[in-house]
């Protein structure tokens, strides 16, 4: 960054500096203004075209004095503009050249772009759940502890350099819905399979991004707007919850909400919510479903018989995430609930990993 104090600080000192070389020639030597400035520049910077005065002995010892006191000015000054002018560059391509290192060595993270508000949000909501990740923004000042680099998200090569063909997803949080609709059309084209989130402003930009390629499409300040009126609306309770709520105010890494695909002739194909079996059985509290349009139905009605097919979204500990998951596996004996692995199409139940990298 730009130091001016610093910058001024030099500016003076060589002020200084001149200034008394120019008195003591002049007053030592009985040298013209013009002169007596010529002589101490040209011995401040070395230049040596020779002396316009004639030195007494009294002035060469001036001059030595000079050349030493004048010099360990000249090059701490130096030393503090390159510092001052090159250093943030120089900081921010090593950065990027380590960034770039250890993004060859990864696979399966998340990829942040954007890193105002809503994208410092994102960050830490999976530094707190212990997931890999990198962010891309083209300004921000990212925090040591954050692994990303400044460049264009909307480049190409940019979302190659943060690994998009090994990213497990992206999320595009930039504020403009021009630039998340190029940023999913371009990761879906790298990396077809990875799984896009994105920021929506525009209420006409959720069917851009949809059509884009975008997996799940969030407008905040509907999501916001929505909130404030259900508050509104119920004055008299002490508290109005959604899921998301419970998620952050519990502040435990185990409690999650996923969805859970139901496999034909798995365990869980043919249960009913009315009887609370899920709740019973594994812990977990079925939140809504997801229809074939890829809608979110908040609500399971009680008397739904699950499908094979269907996608259940529940909230929950991991653990009993994890063996909801195992249940839905496609034609699952009972007994071997306990001990098979979680089901591979549950993409959205994932174990947690270790912390964020560190570069």
């Amino acid at each position: 960054m730009f130091d001016a104090r610093r910058l001024l600080v030099t500016v003076l000192a060589l002020v200084a500096v001149t200034a008394a070389g120019t008195i003591g020639y002049r007053v030592i030597e009985g040298a013209s203004w013009g002169d007596a400035v010529f002589m101490t520049v040209i011995t401040l910077s070395t230049v040596g075209y020779g002396e316009v005065v004639s030195l007494s002995p009294a002035g060469r010892l001036f001059t030595i004095a000079l050349i030493g006191v004048g010099m360990t000015f000249v090059f701490a000054a130096i030393t503090v503009w390159v510092k001052v002018i090159f250093e943030g560059e120089l900081e921010r391509a090593l950065g990027r050249r380590r960034v770039k290192r250890v993004l060859r060595k990864i696979s399966d993270h998340f990829i942040v772009c954007g890193y105002g508000r809503f994208g410092r949000s994102l960050a830490e909501e999976l530094s707190r759940k212990g997931e890999r990740f990198v962010v891309i923004d083209a300004s921000a000042t990212l925090p040591a502890h954050v692994v990303g680099f400044n460049a264009d998200a909307t480049d190409e090569q940019t979302l190659r350099e943060a690994g998009v063909d090994r990213a497990r997803a992206l999320l595009a949080a930039l504020p403009s819905d021009a630039d998340n609709v190029y940023i999913t059309l371009t990761a879906k084209e790298l990396n077809p399979k990875i799984f896009v989130v994105s920021r929506c402003e525009q209420e006409s930009g959720e069917g851009r991004l949809r059509r884009a390629g975008a997996d799940r499409v969030v407008a905040p300040y509907a999501i916001g707007g929505h909130r404030m009126v259900e508050l509104a609306l119920n004055p008299a309770l002490p508290v109005v919850v959604d899921v998301d709520d419970l998620v952050a105010a519990s502040g435990r890494e185990h409690m999650t909400v996923a969805e859970i695909s139901i496999g034909a002739g798995s365990v869980l194909e043919g249960a009913t919510l009315a009887s609370g079996e899920l709740m019973r059985s594994y812990g977990a509290l079925a939140i809504g479903i997801i229809g074939e349009d890829g809608r979110l139905q908040v609500g399971v009605p009680p008397q739904l018989r699950l499908e094979g097919g269907n996608v259940l979204v529940v909230f929950g500990t991991e653990r009993a995430i994890e063996a909801m998951a195992r249940a839905s596996r496609p034609t699952l004996a009972a007994d071997d609930v306990a001990r098979t692995p979680a089901a591979p199409e549950n993409r959205a139940w994932r174990s947690p990993r270790p912390s964020a990298f560190r570069v």
